[in-house]
C-alpha cells in the first residue's frame, strides 16, 4: 500500500520533505542587472502626469517612541468627490465612510474624535446610520480592530 493512502489522502510535512528537491541558497538569489536598475531622486516629488505626489506631513507631531497615536496625512485634505447629492431629509443614505480603530481604549477614543472630527468638516451630512464589526486588520502583523461605517 502507498504512503498517500496510508494517511487516506493527508500528507505530513515529512512526506512533502522527503520528496522535495533540494536548492542551494545560491541558486535562489537572482542577479540584478545594473542597466535595468535606475537611482531616482525621492527628495522631489514625483512627476506622474497631471498630479502631483507629495511625501505625506506628520500633523499630530512628531514624537519618536511615543505610544500616541499620531496621524499622517498629505498637504492636501481629502476632499469628498460624489456625483451623488447628500440629502438632510432623512429619507436614506446616499454614501457611506469607513473608520477602524485597534481593540486598545487610546485607539478607540481616536477612532471618536476622527468620525466626529469628519462629521464636524461636513455639516451638510446627515447620519443615517451606523455599523460597526469587530474583525481583523491584516499588515505586517494581524490585530483585532474594530470597523465602524457611518451612512450619510
Amino acid at each position: 500500500m502507498m504512503a498517500d493512502q496510508e494517511h487516506m489522502g493527508q500528507t505530513t510535512d515529512d512526506d512533502l520533505l522527503a520528496g522535495a528537491i533540494p536548492i542551494s541558497a545560491e541558486d535562489m538569489v537572482e542577479e540584478a542587472e545594473d542597466d535595468i536598475l535606475t537611482p531616482i531622486d525621492v527628495s522631489e516629488p514625483l512627476d506622474i502626469g497631471k498630479k502631483e505626489v507629495t511625501k505625506p506631513a506628520l500633523i499630530d507631531g512628531n514624537v519618536v517612541g511615543s505610544s500616541k497615536i499620531r496621524t499622517f496625512q498629505s498637504d492636501q485634505l481629502h476632499k469628498d468627490e460624489w456625483t451623488r447629492e447628500t440629502n438632510s431629509d432623512g429619507t436614506g443614505a446616499s454614501h457611506c465612510k469607513t473608520f477602524f480603530a485597534k481593540l486598545r481604549q487610546d485607539a478607540i477614543h481616536h477612532l471618536d474624535d476622527q468620525i466626529n472630527t469628519w462629521l464636524d468638516e461636513h455639516p451638510e451630512y446627515e447620519v443615517k446610520f451606523s455599523t460597526s464589526c469587530v474583525g481583523k486588520l491584516v499588515g505586517k502583523t494581524n490585530e483585532d480592530a474594530v470597523f465602524m461605517t457611518v451612512w450619510v
